[in-house]
């Protein structure tokens, strides 16, 4: 990325005293400091709500992929069931085995 020198800060320190004045410095320094934590916050919650968004994208992908593989093996399967309970097919009450 950016790289920089040992040369190339002490000149930009100089330059910052002639400009800035040596008073005024620090807190120009602590509002920079400032200003780089929030960007840094800033991206890395960026960079974290992007990943779970892939996150979420490879759930639902393989979410797609089972229910895929089960559509096969579930020969019974009811894909539109009814909405209401009672129209549900019921089984009937088969009497028990008569025992030997």
């Amino acid at each position: 990325m950016l790289e920089v020198g040992w040369q190339e800060l002490l000149v930009i320190a100089v330059v910052a005293i002639i400009v800035v004045g040596p008073r005024e410095l620090p807190q120009m320094m602590r509002t920079i400091g400032l200003w780089m934590g929030k960007a840094r916050r800033m991206a890395r919650e960026f960079q974290n709500n992007i990943e779970e968004m892939g996150r979420e994208v490879e759930l639902d992908a393989l979410r797609r992929d089972i229910d895929s593989f089960r559509r096969p093996l579930d020969p019974f399967r009811i894909d539109a069931q009814p909405s209401d309970p009672a129209a549900l097919p019921v089984e009937p009450d088969t009497p028990p085995a008569p025992k030997a």
